[in-house]
C-alpha cells in the first residue's frame, strides 16, 4: 500500500511540474501586454476567494469524515471483539462436538478392528479346517460325525444344566417366599393374640379400678381432690392405652382380612400374629446364608461341568487330529482325492464354531445374571433384617412403657388401700365411743315420747341399711351416716340425762319405761355390731379385691419389664412415663403395620413379576413347539437367553439411537446457531458497505468536483495576460501551484483511507467466508 501511494504521489507531481513549467514558457513567450484590466485581476482574486472557501469546507468535512471513520474504527472494533467472542464460544462447542465425533468414530473403529480381527481368527479357523478337510472321505464323514455326536452330547448336557439351574433357583425363591409368609403369618397371629390378651387385662384392670374408686369416698376435701385428680389421669391413660391398642388391633384385622394367606393356620389373637412376624424376620437371615451357600455350590458345579465338557471337547478334537493324520499317513494317496470336497463342509464347520461361541457367550450372561439376581436378593434381605431390628427396638420400647403403666397403676390402688384401713380404724373407734350405758338411760323422764320417736326413726333407719348392706353399694357412705346419727343421739342423750335425773324420782312407771327404752337401745346397739361386721368383711372382700388387682397389675408389669430385658434397643430410654412409652409403642406399632404393607405390596408385586415371567415362558415355549417341532426337547433355559439377550440388544439399541438422535440434535442446533449468527453477520457487513459505499461516492464526487475546479483554475491560469507583469504572474503561479499541490495531497489522503476501509471490508467479509468453509467441512466430515 506505500508503494502504491509514492508512486502516485510522484506521478501527480511531475504532471504538475510539467504544467507549471508549460505554463512558464507560455507567459514567458507572450509579450507582456498592458491591455489586461483590472477585472481579470477581479476575477483572479475571486476564484482564489471561492477556492479557499472550499478548501475550508473541505477541511470542515474532512474533520467530520474523520470523526466518522474513528466512529466506524469504533465500531468494528466492537464488532470484531463479539465476533471474536462468539468464534471462540463456537469454536469452543464445535470442538466438543468434534471430540465425541471423534471419539464415537474411534470407539467404531476399536469395534471393527476387534471384528476384524475376529474375521480373521475364524478365517485362519476356517483355513485350518480346509487344511485338515483334505483328508479321507471316509475319515471325513466319520469325524463329522463324532463332531456332531459331541456337539449333541454337549448341547443336551448345557441344556439339562440350565433347566437344572432355573427348576433350583424357582424351587428356592417359591420355598423361600411361601416360608417368609408363613412366618410373617404366624408372627402376625402371635402380636394380635398379645395385643388381645393386653386389651383384655387392660379392660380388666380399668373396671377394678373404677369399681374400687367408686366404694372409697375420702375423709376430707383435699384428699377427695386429690384422689379425684389421680383417678382422672389414670381413666385419661386407660382411655389412651384402649384407643392405641384398638387401633393395632384394627389394623392387625384389616392386615388379616387384606392378606389371610399369611395368616394360615394362626389363631386370631394379635401376639402370635406379631410373634409369628418377628419369627419371619428372624428366619430370614439363615435363609440368606443358606441361599448364599447354595448358590455358590450351583455355580461351583456349574464352572466344574463346563470345564469338563471343555476338556472332552479337546479331547475328542485331539483324538480327531490323530486318526485324521494315521489315515493321511496311511494312505497319502486319497490325499488328492479329497481336493474336491464340496465348500458346504466348511460352512458346516463354520456354523458349528458359531454355535460353540453362541452357547459360550449364552452361559456366560446366564451367569452374570444370577449374579446380578443374587446381589439383588442380598440386598432386598439385609432391608428386610433392619427393618426386623428395627421392629425389634420398638417393641422393647412398647415393652417398657408398659411396665411403665402398670407401675403408675399401682400407686394409686395402695393409696386406696390405705384409705380404706383408715376408715376401719376410724369406724372401730366410733364402735368403742357411742355405745350407750345403763346410766344415761336412767335419766330420761321427760322426753319419753320423743325418745320414743327417735327409736322409731332410727329402727327404719336401720332397716333402711340393713337393705343398703344387702345389695352392698355405698357401704362406708352409710357407715358414716349412721355414725353421725349414733353422735346425735348421744347429745340427745346426754341432754336428756340431766332432765332424767330430775324426774327419777317423781314417777316409779317411768323406770319400767326406762327398762323397755334400755332395751330397745340393746336391740340398736346389737343391730350396730352387726353392720359393722358386715362391713369389715366387705372391706376384707375389698381387699382381696384390691390384691388381685395389684397380682395383676405386677404381672403386667414383669410381663413389659421381661420385654424391656430381651429387647433393650426397643426404648433408647425407660423412663418412668407410661403415656409416653405406650405413644412409642404406638407409633412403632403404626410404622411395623406400614412396614408389613410395603413387604406384603413388594411379595405381592415380586408373586405378580413370576407370574406374569412364567406365563410369558409358557407362551413362548407353546409357540415355539407349535412352529418347531423338532426342537421339542430343548428347555426352558435356551429360550428365555434368547429372549433376555434379544431384549438387551434392543435396549442397548435404543440407548445408542436415543444417544445418536440427541447428538444430532445438538449439531443441527448449533448449525442453525451459526446460520444465524452468520446471516446476522452478513447483514451488519451488507449494510455497512453500503454505507461506506455511499460515502465513497460522496467522496468521489466531492473529488471530481474538486478536479474539475482545478482544471477550470488552470485554464483560467492559462489565458493571457499581458497587461500583467511577469513577476505577478509568477506569483499567481507559485500560489496556485501550492494550492493544487495541497490539493492533489488532500486528494492522496482521501484516496489512501479508502483503499484501507476497502481492505478492511475484504477482510471482515472473509471472516464469515471462513467460518462457513469451516462449518461446511465439519458438515462433510459429519455427513
Amino acid at each position: 500500500m506505500g508503494t502504491y501511494s509514492t508512486v502516485s504521489l510522484e506521478t501527480s507531481q511531475n504532471e504538475l511540474n510539467y504544467e507549471q513549467q508549460v505554463r512558464i514558457e507560455q507567459l514567458a513567450a507572450a509579450a507582456p501586454s498592458e491591455d489586461i484590466s483590472s477585472s481579470i485581476a477581479e476575477d483572479y482574486q475571486k476564484q482564489i476567494d471561492e477556492l479557499k472557501q472550499k478548501l475550508s469546507e473541505n477541511n470542515e468535512e474532512r474533520t467530520l469524515l474523520r470523526d466518522r471513520l474513528n466512529e466506524v474504527e469504533l465500531e468494528l472494533k466492537e464488532i470484531k471483539h463479539k465476533h471474536e467472542l462468539t468464534l471462540t464460544k463456537y469454536k469452543e462447542e464445535l470442538l466438543s462436538l468434534v471430540e465425541e465425533r471423534n471419539e464415537l468414530i474411534e470407539q467404531q473403529i476399536i469395534s471393527s478392528a476387534e471384528h476384524q480381527r475376529e474375521n480373521e481368527q475364524l478365517k485362519k479357523a476356517i483355513d485350518q479346517i480346509r487344511e485338515k478337510s483334505t483328508e479321507h472321505e471316509h475319515v471325513e464323514i466319520q469325524t463329522d460325525e463324532d463332531i456332531k455326536a459331541l456337539y449333541e452330547i454337549i448341547k443336551q448336557q448345557s441344556q439339562e444344566l440350565n433347566i437344572l439351574n432355573e427348576k433350583n433357583s424357582r424351587l428356592i425363591s417359591q420355598d423361600e417366599l411361601d416360608r417368609q409368609k408363613k412366618e410373617i403369618e404366624e408372627r402376625l397371629i402371635e402380636r394380635e393374640n398379645q395385643i388381645d390378651n393386653l386389651m383384655q387385662e387392660h379392660t380388666k384392670l380399668l373396671e377394678e379400678i373404677e369399681k374400687n374408686a367408686s366404694t372409697i369416698i375420702p375423709k376430707t376435701d383435699n384428699e377427695t381432690q386429690t384422689v379425684d385428680h389421680q383417678h382422672e389421669k389414670l381413666f385419661q391413660m386407660n382411655n389412651k392405652l384402649k384407643r392405641a391398642l384398638q387401633t393395632i388391633k384394627d389394623k392387625i384385622h384389616r392386615i388379616v382380612n387384606e392378606r389371610p394367606d399369611l395368616f394360615n393356620g394362626i389363631s386370631e389373637e394379635t401376639n402370635e400374629r406379631l410373634d409369628h412376624l418377628i419369627s419371619i424376620i428372624e428366619h430370614q437371615a439363615t435363609q440368606i446364608d443358606l441361599i448364599q451357600i447354595e448358590h455358590q455350590k450351583a455355580d461351583e458345579q456349574y464352572q466344574q461341568q463346563i470345564g469338563e465338557l471343555q476338556s472332552s471337547l479337546l479331547a475328542s478334537q485331539s483324538e480327531l487330529d490323530m486318526e485324521r493324520q494315521q489315515h493321511i499317513l496311511a494312505d497319502p494317496s486319497s490325499f488328492s482325492a479329497t481336493e474336491d470336497i464340496s465348500p458346504a463342509i466348511i460352512e458346516e464347520y463354520q456354523t458349528k464354531i458359531d454355535r460353540l461361541v453362541k452357547s459360550l457367550i449364552e452361559k456366560e450372561d446366564e451367569r452374570i445374571l444370577l449374579r446380578e439376581r443374587l446381589n439383588e436378593i442380598e440386598l432386598e434381605l439385609r432391608k428386610v433384617l433392619d427393618d426386623q431390628n428395627s421392629t425389634f427396638k420398638k417393641y422393647e420400647l412398647l415393652v417398657q412403657e408398659r411396665d411403665l403403666l402398670v407401675q403408675q397403676q399401682k400407686f394409686p390402688s395402695i393409696e386406696s388401700q390405705r384409705e380404706i384401713e383408715e376408715l376401719q380404724d376410724e369406724l372401730i373407734e366410733l364402735k368403742e365411743i357411742y355405745i350407750p350405758s345403763i346410766d344415761e338411760i336412767k335419766s330420761l323422764k321427760q322426753t319419753i315420747q320423743q325418745q320414743s320417736e327417735n327409736l322409731t326413726d332410727l329402727n327404719e333407719k336401720n332397716l333402711i341399711l340393713s337393705s343398703q348392706l344387702d345389695t352392698q353399694n355405698s357401704s362406708i357412705i352409710e357407715d358414716e351416716h349412721i355414725s353421725k346419727q349414733e353422735l346425735e343421739h348421744c347429745q340427745s342423750k346426754e341432754s336428756d340425762d340431766n332432765e332424767c335425773n330430775t324426774w327419777f324420782d317423781a314417777s316409779p312407771n317411768i323406770m319400767d319405761k326406762d327398762e323397755i327404752e334400755q332395751q330397745q337401745f340393746h336391740d340398736v346397739d346389737i343391730q350396730c355390731e352387726l353392720i359393722s361386721s358386715t362391713l369389715s368383711e366387705q372391706l376384707t372382700n375389698d381387699m382381696n379385691i384390691q390384691t388381685e388387682i395389684d397380682s395383676d397389675i405386677q404381672q403386667r408389669k414383669n410381663k413389659i419389664q421381661q420385654i424391656i430385658l430381651e429387647y433393650p434397643n426397643l426404648i433408647s430410654i425407660s423412663n418412668e412415663n407410661i403415656f409416653e412409652n405406650l405413644d412409642k409403642i404406638m407409633s412403632f406399632i403404626n410404622s411395623l403395620q406400614n412396614e408389613i404393607k410395603e413387604i406384603e405390596s413388594s411379595f405381592e408385586t415380586y408373586r405378580n413379576q413370576i407370574e406374569n415371567e412364567r406365563l410369558a415362558k409358557m407362551e413362548e415355549l407353546k409357540s415355539h413347539e407349535t412352529n418347531h417341532a423338532c426342537t421339542q426337547t430343548l428347555g426352558l433355559s435356551i429360550v428365555e437367553e434368547h429372549q433376555k439377550k434379544i431384549e438387551k440388544l434392543q435396549e442397548t439399541e435404543l440407548v445408542y439411537q436415543h444417544e445418536i438422535e440427541r447428538l444430532i440434535e445438538e449439531r443441527d442446533q448449533a448449525q442453525d446457531l451459526l446460520s444465524q449468527w452468520k446471516k446476522d453477520e452478513t447483514k451488519k457487513m451488507n449494510d455497512f458497505e453500503a454505507s461506506y459505499e455511499l460515502k465513497i461516492r460522496e467522496r468521489d464526487e466531492q473529488l471530481t468536483q474538486l478536479h474539475e475546479q482545478l482544471q477550470q483554475l488552470e485554464n483560467s491560469s492559462s489565458l493571457p495576460v499581458n497587461s500583467v507583469p511577469s513577476q505577478t504572474s509568477f506569483d499567481l503561479d507559485s500560489s496556485t501551484d501550492s494550492r493544487i499541490s495541497e490539493y492533489q495531497s488532500q486528494i492522496d489522503n482521501l484516496l489512501r483511507e479508502r483503499i484501507t476501509l476497502m481492505e478492511q471490508i475484504k477482510e471482515k467479509t472473509f471472516q464469515p467466508l471462513k467460518a462457513n468453509v469451516d462449518t461446511q467441512t465439519i458438515k462433510d466430515t459429519d455427513s
